[in-house]
C-alpha cells in the first residue's frame, strides 16, 4: 500500500530476538529460584518449597483509579457573548465532536487555558452572565487536581507502564528519566497550559520505557522463594556441622552466592529507584484529592516503598528472615566466622552489612541498604 512503511525482515528478527531475551530473563530467575529450592530441600531431606502462586500485582481497572470530574459547558447564549474572546474559543473547542473526546493530558491543558483565558473575559461582561461565568470557571479551578490524577495516576500511560504484561522490542529503558522529569514538573506545579504538554510529553516517554511490572513481579517471586526457603531451614538443628548441614551450605554457596544473590540483586537495583521516584510522584498528587479506595490499597500494597505490608517492604523482610535462619548453620560449618561471646546472635538487624562482608558477595541480596 503506499505510504505504508514496512518493517524490514532484519528489524524482524531483532525485534523477535530482544523479546527472547527480556522473557528468557524473567524465566531464568524463575528457574534460578527453583534450582535453589530444591537444592536446600534435597541437602535437608525436606519437601519441597511450594509452588509459587502470584501475588496480584495488576494496576486496578481504570473506573476504579480514575476520579469523577463533572462535565460544565458553557450554554449558547453565553457562548454567543463571548465572541472575540479567546474563551468563546476555547468553548467552541470543547463542544465540537473532538473535544468530547480529549485525551486525559489534552483535557487537562484545556482546562488550564479555559482557566486563564477566563480573567480577560470577565472584564467585559456583565451581569447574570459575569456571574455564571465566575461560577464556572470557580468550578473548574477546584477540578484540576482531580484532572491532573485523571492525567496520570488515572491514565492509560502509567497504567501500561505499571502492567506486569510481557515485555516488547519497541520498548527500551527503565523509565526513571521520564518519572524524574514528572516529578519535577509537579514539584514546581502545574499552572500553565505548557506545563500540561511538557507532562504529556514525559507521559508519553513512560509507554516506550521498559515496564516496571515484570520487576515487581521478580521481586514478588524472589520474595516467596527466600521466605519458603527459610521456613524449610528453620525445620533443620544448626547446632552442629553434620552431613545435612555442609550439603546445605555448599547448596547455599554454589547455588545461592553464585547465582541467586546476583539475579535478585539486579532486580532489586532497577526496581528500587522507580519505586522511589513513584512513591514520590504519588505523594505529590494525593493531596487534593480523594483516592478510591481499590486505588489507594494497589498503591500502598505494590508502589510503596515505605510501610509493612508493601511489595518492597515484604522482599526486604524475606531478604533478612532468609539470612537469620541460614545464618547459624553457616557459622557452624565455618561459611561465616563464629560470633564472639559477647556478641548478640541474632543478625535481623544487621544482616545487610555483617553478613555481605563475611560472604564478600552477600547473603543479603540487596545492594541498596539505604532502603531496609
Amino acid at each position: 500500500m503506499a505510504g505504508t512503511t514496512r518493517p524490514s525482515r532484519v528489524a524482524v528478527v531483532l525485534a523477535a530476538i530482544v523479546i527472547g531475551l527480556a522473557t528468557g530473563c524473567r524465566a531464568g530467575l524463575d528457574e534460578t529460584l527453583g534450582d535453589y529450592e530444591r537444592s536446600v530441600a534435597r541437602a535437608l531431606g525436606t519437601p519441597e518449597v511450594e509452588a509459587y502462586e502470584p501475588t496480584p500485582l495488576a494496576p486496578p481497572r481504570p473506573r476504579e483509579r480514575r476520579l469523577p470530574v463533572e462535565s460544565e459547558r458553557i450554554g449558547v447564549f453565553d457562548f454567543l457573548s463571548l465572541q472575540g474572546c479567546r474563551l468563546g474559543e476555547l468553548a467552541g473547542l470543547r463542544n465540537s465532536p473532538m473535544g468530547r473526546v480529549m485525551e486525559d493530558t489534552r483535557r487537562l491543558a484545556y482546562e488550564i487555558e479555559v482557566r486563564t483565558a477566563a480573567d480577560a473575559c470577565l472584564i467585559g461582561l456583565e451581569e447574570p452572565r459575569r456571574g455564571r461565568l465566575a461560577a464556572l470557571v470557580e468550578t473548574k479551578r477546584e477540578a484540576l487536581p482531580r484532572h491532573l490524577w485523571n492525567a496520570t495516576l488515572g491514565g492509560e500511560e502509567l497504567e501500561s507502564f505499571l502492567s506486569p504484561s510481557p515485555p516488547s522490542a519497541l520498548r527500551t529503558g527503565s523509565g526513571l528519566a521520564a518519572l524524574r522529569e514528572i516529578q519535577r514538573i509537579l514539584e514546581a506545579g502545574v499552572d500553565q497550559a505548557d506545563d500540561a504538554r511538557r507532562l504529556e510529553q514525559a507521559l508519553a516517554e513512560l509507554t516506550r520505557a521498559e515496564p516496571i511490572g515484570p520487576q515487581l513481579r521478580a521481586l514478588d517471586r524472589a520474595r516467596h522463594s527466600l521466605e519458603g526457603v527459610a521456613r524449610i531451614v528453620l525445620t533443620a538443628p544448626a547446632e552442629a556441622c553434620e552431613v545435612p548441614q555442609v550439603r546445605l551450605s555448599r547448596a547455599f554457596q554454589e547455588s545461592y552466592l553464585a547465582a541467586v544473590q546476583p539475579a535478585i540483586a539486579a532486580v532489586d537495583q532497577q526496581a528500587l529507584p522507580v519505586l522511589m521516584a513513584l512513591e514520590e510522584i504519588v505523594g505529590q498528587l494525593i493531596r487534593d484529592v480523594t483516592v478510591p479506595p481499590e486505588t489507594r490499597r494497589y498503591l500502598e500494597r505494590v508502589l510503596a516503598v515505605s510501610g509493612s505490608d508493601s511489595l518492597w517492604a515484604r522482599y526486604r523482610a524475606s531478604l533478612r528472615l532468609h539470612a537469620a535462619a541460614l545464618e547459624p548453620v553457616l557459622r557452624s560449618c565455618g561459611v561465616l566466622p563464629p560470633i564472639a561471646a559477647s556478641t548478640s546472635p541474632g543478625l535481623a538487624a544487621s544482616t545487610s552489612q555483617g553478613l555481605v562482608a563475611s560472604t564478600r558477595q552477600g547473603l543479603v541480596a540487596s545492594t541498596s541498604p539505604a532502603r531496609n
